[in-house]
Parts: structure tokens; C-alpha cells; sequence
């Protein structure tokens, strides 16, 4: 995997795939890591698209900065991956967290961002779950044993165990205080005011198993902050890069051809 350092000093990893002229950037949610986008990539054209998948500060093989853990912060590590890949322009793909990430850079970086792709993103305000419940997540994610009953739920009832293993792998590999302020972030801070109403044309994905970030989710929270989006549906649960990648490349590619 190739490894720059932010101009913060984080250690900032990433797969790169692909040749093509358009650049994606894969942006993936709380607890998880590029290994989310491992079963989508394949589905994508690397003669049309090159693919960018960061890990997260504090996730999989990057850095863990004791501090840092603003949405300013996450943007910057982006745009220095960006910049360090020579892509001018791009467009991020955000799935949850991802997502919020995605809305932040189409509001900030307007000019390098033509498009984006939210695949059962948090919208940008805050999300109505108690703190103390989403810090009592936060400490069930940190334990395989523990997290699997919780968030089985959030997968469809189809998806193959060991999907469900590996994600609940992936989250409990995070550490628990990086859990924990990248929840404060994406639950209980509000970008509604930086958001605005973004223009660029959106590609909204929902999962109709989805137990949270469903589609009357999205319509209230997500949707009035998008001028111009096109919604897709899925029959899968939250975790839709790894449910279902193949189907959701198919819909990133066609939404591609057009925009």
C-alpha cells in the first residue's frame, strides 16, 4: 500500500488501483478501513477510473494522532492523498461516515469535486441516538464476541457469516478512542451550515434492510441539502460495500457514464 504524510504528520495509508483519467476516491465508515472497498473494486473499470481507498486517521494502517479527529482534519488528509496522486479532480464515494466526509469535500472543495456517490451516508447534521448510547457502541465494537449480536442486524439476513466476521473485525481492530471521537463527529456534530445546498450531481444509495440510514432516513436528513441526486435501492442491509459490492459498482459505473 502506497504511504504519504499529511502535512499534520499523520502517516496516512492507501490502496491504489486502477489507470484511468477519473479518479475515485473511496472514503469508508466508522471502525472501518479500505479493506470495506475490497470487493468492490474489481467491479470498476481501471481503464476508465483510478481508484484511491485511504484509511481513515486512526484506521486500519494508518496513523493514530492523539488528537485530530475533525471533520477539517479528515478532509485535509484526503486532499494531501489527492494532491500527492496528482488528481486535481475527483470524486469521492462515502459510505456512512464516508459519506459525511464525501458531503464535507463537495462543500469545501467545490471546484476539485464534480460529483458523489453517498452510499447509506449520515447526513450532515446530527443524528438523534443518545451519547450514551453510542458511547455504549462504541465499547461493544471493541470486542468480535460482543459487537457480532449487536450489529448483525445491521446486515442483511443473507449476507454470508463471514462478512459479518470480518466487519466486526475490522471495527474492533480500532481503537476504542478513536471509535469514540470519530462518533462524536459523525453523530452529534452538525455540518448543515457548511453544507449548504451542495450542487454537484448525486448518486444516493440506501440499502432496504437497513435498521438506521434507510430511505426515509435519507429524506429527511440527507436530501435537502442535495440539489441535483438520483436514489438507488439496494436489497441489503447498511453495510452495502461489503453486502453487496458488485451490484453497487454496477450503479457507481452507470451513474458515471452520465455525469
Amino acid at each position: 500500500m502506497p504511504e504519504i504524510k499529511t502535512n499534520t504528520g499523520v502517516d496516512l495509508h492507501y490502496r491504489a488501483s486502477g489507470s484511468g483519467p477519473v479518479t475515485l476516491v473511496c472514503l469508508h465508515g466508522w471502525g472501518g478501513s479500505s479493506d470495506s472497498w475490497a470487493g468492490l473494486v474489481p467491479h470498476l473499470d481501471g481503464t476508465r477510473y483510478r481508484i484511491l481507498c485511504p484509511d481513515l486517521r486512526g484506521h486500519g494502517q494508518s496513523g493514530c494522532p492523539p488528537a485530530g479527529y475533525a471533520w477539517e482534519s479528515f478532509a485535509g488528509d484526503v486532499l494531501a492523498m489527492a494532491d500527492h496522486e496528482q488528481a486535481a479532480h475527483f470524486i469521492p464515494i462515502g459510505f456512512s461516515m464516508g459519506g459525511k466526509l464525501a458531503g464535507y469535500l463537495a462543500a469545501t472543495q467545490a471546484r476539485r469535486i464534480s460529483a458523489q456517490i453517498l452510499v447509506a451516508p449520515v447526513g450532515p447534521g446530527t443524528v438523534p441516538i443518545p451519547r450514551e448510547l453510542g458511547l455504549q457502541v462504541c465499547l461493544l465494537a471493541g470486542n468480535v464476541r460482543h459487537s457480532k449480536p449487536f450489529f448483525r442486524s445491521w446486515f442483511a439476513a443473507d449476507t454470508a457469516e463471514s462478512v459479518v466476521d470480518n466487519g466486526c473485525a475490522t471495527m474492533a481492530g480500532t481503537p476504542r478512542r478513536v471509535l469514540e471521537a470519530t462518533a462524536e463527529m459523525t453523530l452529534w456534530t452538525s455540518l448543515a451550515d457548511v453544507m449548504g445546498t451542495l450542487a454537484q450531481p448525486t448518486l444516493l444509495v440506501t440499502g432496504d434492510r437497513d435498521p438506521v440510514y434507510h430511505l426515509d432516513y435519507q429524506t429527511r436528513a440527507t436530501l435537502p441539502f442535495l440539489q441535483e441526486v438520483r436514489m438507488a435501492r439496494l436489497a441489503a442491509g447498511h453495510f452495502i460495500p461489503l453486502e453487496k459490492p458488485a451490484e453497487l459498482a454496477a450503479l457507481i459505473s452507470r451513474f458515471l457514464m452520465t455525469v
